[in-house]
C-alpha cells in the first residue's frame, strides 16, 4: 500500500513539482482508474496487465478531460476547478450503484490472471501480488526519472521556476501544463489500477475529493521535485494513519499539525531538505564573475553605415492602443524600427513605455492598432510565438529563472530553437545546445558562477544573465527594459558599451532613464508622453526639442 500510494504522489509531484500546478482533483485520475480495473476484472474476468493498461488509460483521458477544462485559469481558481470537476466523478460513481456498488464500493474481485500467451495464473498470496506491484512501480518510477531528465523535463521545471520568462523564450506554457496533467493522470490512475490489485476491492473513498487532499500532504511531506520524495511521504502519511487508528478523533487535528510543523520548518519536505542540506554541505566556494566581454560571436552582423534597410522596417506599430478601464496606456502609437537600428524609448513614469513592450511582445493584446514584424502582421498573438518569430526581451524588473542554475537558465533558452517538447532521451545530451549556452555565459562574464542558482547572483549579474537568456533565443530583434537600473556608475558604463556591442549583431529597442546612456548610444530616440509618441529623431535632435525639455527633462 506504501508504494502504491508512493506511486500515486509522484504521479501528482510530475504536475506539482514539475510545473507548480496545484491540483485538487487527482483523487478522479485514481478514482476512475481504479472503478476501471475493477469492473473489468469482476464482470469480464480481464487479464490482469490489460486491466492494468486500461486503468492507466481511464486516468490518462479523465486528466485529459480536466487539463483542457481547468488549464485557462491559474492559481487558486484552477485549484477549485479540478476539485469541483473531480467531485462531479465521485457523484457519478455514487449514484451509478447498479455497476459501482455506490457507498459499499466494488468487491467480489476473482483470482487474478495474466493472458493467455503469458499463461500465469496468480496465488492469491499476498506475496504474489507484491512481486507484481513492485515491478510496476520500479519501471513507472524508471520512466518518470527519465522524463524529468529529458528536454521536455527541463522545460517543465522552467515553467514550474518561471512562467512568463518560459513563455518569452518560447515555450508555450499551457501546452507543457497539459502534457504534465496527462502525464500525471496517466501514472495516477496506474496507481489506482495496482491499488485494486492490493486491496482487492475499490472503496468509494478512493474518488473522494478527500484522496486528492492526502496525495497533496503526502507528497509536500516528502518533497517536492524529488524522485524518493513522494514515497517517503506516503511512507509517513500512512504510519501516521495505523498509528492514530484507535483514535481517528484526533486524526485531522494530527495530520494538520505535522503539515503546519513540515511546511514552517522543512519547506523542502523531507528528502529536499535533506538534498539541500548536503549540497550545502559539499558546494564550492562561489567564483566572483568576470567582465562581460566584447559580443563578437553572434548569429547576424550589422549593416554597414549608409546600406539601406532590409525589406523596410523590421518591426512597426500602427495606431497602437491599450486601454484599461478607463485608463489609456498607449494611445495611437506609430513606431517604425529598421533593421540594424539601436532605438531608445524614452518617457516620464507612467509613460507607457512597459506596457508597449508588453504589446509589442505578446505579453498584452492590443485595444486597438496592428503588430507588424518582419512584414508579417504579429497582432494579437501569444508571448511564445512573438518569441519564435525571433522578438526577444529582458524584463523592468529582473525576470530570470531563479531556482535554475545559471547554465540552466541559458540552456533551457537556447533548447527553444532545438527542441521544445521531446520526452525521450537527456537534455544534457543535446552538446550543441550545451556549447551555446557556454558560449553565451563566456560573452556575459558568468561561466565561472554556471552552477549557482540564479538567485542567489549579485543583481548586475542577474542584468547580465537575463540578457543572456534573450540571446539565447537567437533573435532578430532585441527589446531591453531599462538594462542598467539598480547599477553602480562602473557596471552602467560596462552595461552601455555591452549593449552598443550587441548593437552590431542584433536590431535593438531599449528603454532607459540614464541620459547619458541613452545619449551615447542610440542611433535614434523616441520619446513617449502619456501614451503617445511626443517626439522622434537622432539624440541631437532630441536634445534640442523644446518639447522634450519641457515634458521629460523639465528644462
Amino acid at each position: 500500500e506504501v508504494l502504491v500510494f508512493g506511486l500515486f504522489a509522484l504521479a501528482y509531484d510530475v504536475l506539482l513539482g514539475g510545473t507548480g500546478v496545484l491540483s485538487l482533483g487527482h483523487s478522479a485520475f485514481l478514482g476512475v482508474a481504479a472503478y476501471t480495473t475493477g469492473i473489468l476484472l469482476a464482470r469480464w474476468r480481464t487479464p490482469l496487465e490489460l486491466s492494468l493498461l486500461a486503468g492507466a488509460l481511464a486516468g490518462l483521458a479523465t486528466s485529459g478531460l480536466l487539463g483542457v477544462l481547468v488549464l485557462r485559469k491559474r492559481g487558486v481558481y484552477l485549484a477549485m476547478l479540478t476539485l469541483a470537476l473531480s467531485q462531479v466523478f465521485y457523484y457519478v460513481v455514487l449514484m451509478w450503484t447498479p455497476v459501482t456498488g455506490g457507498t459499499d464500493g466494488l468487491g467480489n474481485l476473482p483470482i487474478l490472471h495474466l493472458s493467455e500467451p503469458l499463461g500465469w495464473r496468480l496465488s492469491k498470496r499476498p506475496i504474489t501480488r507484491y512481486y507484481v506491484v513492485v515491478a510496476v512501480i520500479v519501471l513507472a518510477m524508471l520512466a518518470i526519472r527519465h522524463l524529468h531528465a529529458s528536454p521536455l523535463g527541463r522545460v517543465m521545471r522552467a515553467v514550474k521556476a518561471n512562467e512568463a520568462r518560459a513563455a518569452a523564450c518560447g515555450y508555450d506554457t499551457r501546452r507543457v501544463k497539459l502534457v504534465a496533467f496527462l502525464i500525471s493522470g496517466f501514472f495516477s490512475g496506474l496507481a489506482g489500477a495496482l491499488l485494486t490489485v492490493v486491496l482487492e476491492f475499490v472503496p468509494i473513498e478512493n474518488i473522494h475529493w478527500s484522496m486528492s487532499g492526502s496525495v497533496l500532504i503526502m507528497t509536500l511531506f516528502g518533497g517536492t521535485g524529488t524522485l524518493l520524495g513522494p514515497f517517503v511521504g506516503a511512507g509517513v502519511f500512512i504510519w501516521m494513519r495505523d498509528f492514530l487508528s484507535k483514535h481517528l478523533e484526533y486524526w485531522e487535528v494530527f495530520v494538520g499539525g505535522a503539515f503546519v510543523l513540515i511546511v514552517l520548518f522543512l519547506p523542502d519536505g523531507i528528502v529536499g531538505s535533506l538534498q539541500r542540506w548536503l549540497a550545502r554541505r559539499r558546494g564550492a566556494p562561489a567564483q566572483p564573475a568576470a567582465a562581460p566581454v566584447e559580443p563578437a560571436r553572434l548569429a547576424r552582423p550589422r549593416p554597414p553605415a549608409g546600406a539601406p534597410a532590409m525589406d523596410g522596417a523590421l518591426l512597426e506599430s500602427r495606431g497602437l492602443t491599450k486601454i484599461f478601464g478607463g485608463l489609456t496606456a498607449v494611445n495611437g502609437v506609430d513606431f517604425q524600427v529598421r533593421r540594424g537600428e539601436l532605438r531608445s524609448v524614452i518617457g516620464p513614469n507612467g509613460a507607457g513605455k512597459t506596457t508597449f513592450f508588453n504589446l509589442l511582445t505578446g505579453v498584452l493584446p492590443p485595444t486597438r492598432g496592428q503588430i507588424f514584424f518582419k512584414g508579417r502582421e504579429v497582432t494579437g498573438l501569444p508571448a511564445h510565438a512573438v518569441s519564435r518569430l525571433g522578438l526577444a526581451r529582458s524584463y523592468q524588473v529582473t525576470n530570470i529563472f531563479g531556482d535554475l542554475s545559471v547554465f540552466e537558465n541559458v540552456r533551457i533558452a537556447v533548447q527553444s530553437r532545438v527542441t521544445h517538447y521531446r520526452c525521450w532521451g537527456r537534455a544534457d545530451r543535446l552538446a550543441a545546445v550545451s556549447a551555446r549556452a557556454d558560449e553565451i555565459l563566456r560573452l556575459l562574464g558568468l561561466e565561472a558562477r554556471r552552477h549557482v542558482r540564479g538567485a542567489e547572483l549579485s543583481h548586475g549579474e542577474q542584468r547580465y544573465l537575463e540578457i543572456g537568456i534573450a540571446l539565447a533565443t537567437d533573435p532578430d530583434f532585441l527589446l531591453l527594459d531599462e538594462p542598467t537600473a539598480g547599477m553602480s556608475p562602473e557596471e552602467t558604463q560596462r552595461t552601455a558599451a555591452f549593449v552598443r556591442g550587441l548593437a552590431s549583431h542584433v536590431t535593438i529597442v531599449l528603454v532607459e532613464h540614464d541620459m547619458d546612456v541613452v545619449m551615447g548610444i542610440s542611433d535614434r530616440i523616441t520619446v513617449l508622453n502619456y501614451g503617445q509618441v511626443l517626439a522622434e529623431g537622432t539624440p541631437a535632435e532630441i536634445r534640442a526639442n523644446a518639447d522634450v525639455r519641457r515634458v521629460y527633462l523639465r528644462d
